[in-house]
């Protein structure tokens, strides 16, 4: 696929994008932080609560998918100027709402155009910037995002403890309001605008097929314990997977660019690669949807001591993230295989100071540190050796599809976890519940380890 550098991307512009990337990352984990506020206000049980994460999160997976291909035909900075303009109104939507009902469907538009994003940022950041600056970028956008994810429960904490005119847990919705405004000012001024000479269809069907797969895994995952008759959903997923697979398979043959290119799933690393990724994010996913409760309901933090607990987990993902490039060309895939080990001692001793010393963001937080220096190796790693392993001609779906799957497998995995996490809590206690949370964790990052060295 052949793209038009229109100009220059200014280091100004990366700013700005960099920016705007910022929110709907964050958005994912935010409201983590804020759920027993919110749940107090407006009620609702503990399915409910999930849905605030996995609506967003299942709503952003979906609409990943097309909205690379709606930048290459109509222009990137313009689809990106839409879904920051859609993501604030639906954040205003979030801000006030006056019922769980109403929250869970602006979240749901929340994710849809937040998905409109990343690809577009990614995607102006390869088109418009030097090749020689190219690199250092890119790894910027991979550092940004990561820490915007771990950064989330903080800066959700502060928004909650700061109370800003009363507005309490809506300040983590309305603040995206004046920082989109800044942003669709910022890239107006330094964005150049950028689309693809062939841009690939959109492939509807395919989008449709692939939302039918994920609600079949995250309704029952939400919803099981309290309507049994969701179950019979999960034996939609192998037959509405097998009509995708077809269906794409039928595009690539008749010469158009399907939604998810079959070459990708056949490229050996690539798909070790993602089946690595999945779970490992699914299980971080339930991970940050359950260390915030435990710390404010199980130990009777509020929300800012439960973020500040966070800091050395965004700090050493962040500071790590750029050693993941150097690391790869002199070690390999080793770098991922130490990321799943250094994970799991980071939750070990978290642990163990869960069972044998009193908990507070001090004596959680060398574990922590290990846990960002885990996962900023092992995502880092496996993001930068499957996009290296992608064909030049679908490097753009590519890696929409990369992270089409972090979405997916995080809203899956905060479906799933939190589903155990909220019944063992119930029923033993947000300690207990949490520690059998970690003790999963660490058995999925060792099994992963060992089957960790895939060629890239």
């Amino acid at each position: 696929m052949r793209v038009r550098e229109l100009s220059v991307l200014s280091t100004g512009g990366l700013l700005v994008l960099l920016l705007g990337l910022l929110p709907p990352v964050m958005d994912v984990f935010i409201v983590n932080v804020a759920l027993p506020t919110l749940s107090a206000d407006l009620g609702g049980g503990d399915t409910r609560i999930e849905l605030v994460v996995v609506g967003y999160g299942a709503a952003f997976a979906v609409m990943l998918v097309l909205s690379g291909r709606l930048g290459d035909r109509f222009g990137r900075r313009r689809v990106l100027a839409a879904g920051l303009a859609g993501f604030g109104l639906a954040s205003l939507w979030c801000g006030l709402a006056d019922s769980m009902t109403e929250l869970i469907a602006g979240r749901v538009v929340q994710g849809a155009f937040a998905a409109l994003i990343p690809p577009q940022v990614l995607a102006t950041i390869r088109a418009a910037t030097p090749r020689a600056r190219r690199a250092r970028a890119v790894s910027w956008y991979t550092s940004v995002s990561g820490f915007a994810a771990t950064f989330a429960l903080l800066a959700g904490g502060l928004l909650l403890a700061g109370d800003i005119v009363g507005m309490s847990w809506r300040a983590v919705f309305l603040v995206n309001v004046p920082i989109g405004l800044a942003v669709l000012a910022g890239i107006a001024r330094s964005v150049p605008e950028t689309r693809s000479e062939a841009p690939g269809d959109l492939d509807p069907i395919g989008a449709g097929l692939l939302a039918v797969v994920l609600l079949a895994a995250l309704i029952p995952a939400t919803r099981a314990a309290a309507a049994p008759w969701t179950v019979p959903l999960l034996l939609v997923i192998p037959v509405a997977a097998m009509v995708l697979w077809r269906w794409e398979i039928r595009l690539a043959t008749s010469g158009r660019i399907p939604l998810v290119p079959p070459e990708l799933v056949r490229t050996t690393a690539i798909r070790r690669g993602l089946l690595l990724l999945a779970p490992f994010l699914a299980v971080g996913g339930g991970f940050l949807f359950a260390f915030p409760l435990t710390m404010q309901d199980g130990f009777g933090f509020g929300p800012l001591a439960g973020g500040l607990a966070t800091i050395p987990m965004s700090a050493a993902f962040f500071a790590v993230s750029f050693a993941v490039p150097r690391s790869l060309a002199r070690f390999g895939t080793a770098t991922v295989t130490a990321g799943l080990i250094l994970q799991p001692i980071g939750l070990a001793l978290i642990l163990g100071v869960l069972h044998g010393m009193s908990v507070t963001p001090w004596t959680v937080a060398p574990g922590m540190a290990l846990v960002g220096c885990g996962q900023a190796l092992a995502i880092g790693g496996v993001n930068a050796s499957v996009m290296a392993a992608v064909p030049a001609e679908v490097a753009g779906v590519g890696g929409g599809a990369l992270i089409m799957v972090h979405q997916g497998a995080i809203a899956i995995g905060t479906a799933i976890v939190g589903t155990v996490y909220t019944t063992l809590a119930a029923a033993h206690g947000h300690a207990a519940a949490f520690s059998v949370v970690i003790a999963v964790q660490i058995a999925l990052a060792l099994a992963l380890a060992a089957v960790s060295g895939f060629r890239r």
